[in-house]
């Protein structure tokens, strides 16, 4: 069975005007959320660091994939942002807490992220500075790395509880 159409399909966009329209998103976004351009500072001190310290392949990667995370994040929080004020003209609990969520997986994406770089980059930093490091170099590394992320989730869980005050 074959289907009539009244009209023609619309024709879709060419592959130069698409990356062309992701790039402005890009670059528009960078030129109004302060925080993406932080991500993107630290991003670049980031793989700097990675030259100078000769990181492998695999660590590499495994940043390059934090960081993409870490940034789509920021430019998912930034599209719920601007989504929600043109269509909220006043303060809405429901546009609050979808903002809230966003930004929450901005903070979700940077702490992984953080954490990768711990693991990436405590080994060869420890001996620039033995005083400083001495103690936490004691600790194994998976330990340090889940603790913090066990010391967070119960932060969260605990101020489901006790709502009292800000959560820092």
């Amino acid at each position: 069975m074959q289907v009539k159409l009244d009209k023609p399909p619309l024709r879709g966009r060419s592959f130069y005007e698409s990356a062309n329209n992701a790039i402005v998103g890009i670059i528009l976004s960078f030129k109004t959320e302060q925080n993406l351009r932080i991500h993107f500072l630290a991003a670049i001190l980031v793989l700097l660091a990675g030259l100078r310290l000769g990181i492998t392949r695999i660590e590499l990667v495994v940043l390059l994939l934090a960081i993409t995370f870490v940034i789509m994040a920021e430019m998912l929080n930034t599209t719920v942002e601007i989504l929600t004020n043109a269509f909220v003209n006043e303060e809405n609990h429901h546009a609050r807490l979808a903002k809230d969520v966003a930004a929450g997986s901005v903070l979700v994406a940077s702490v992984g992220a953080a954490c990768i770089g711990y693991i990436i980059f405590f080994d060869k930093v420890v001996h620039l500075s033995p005083q400083i490091f001495q103690k936490v170099k004691s600790v194994p590394l998976h330990v340090a790395v889940v603790s913090l992320i066990l010391v967070m989730i119960v932060t969260i869980i605990l101020k489901t509880f006790f709502p009292h005050g800000t959560p820092l």
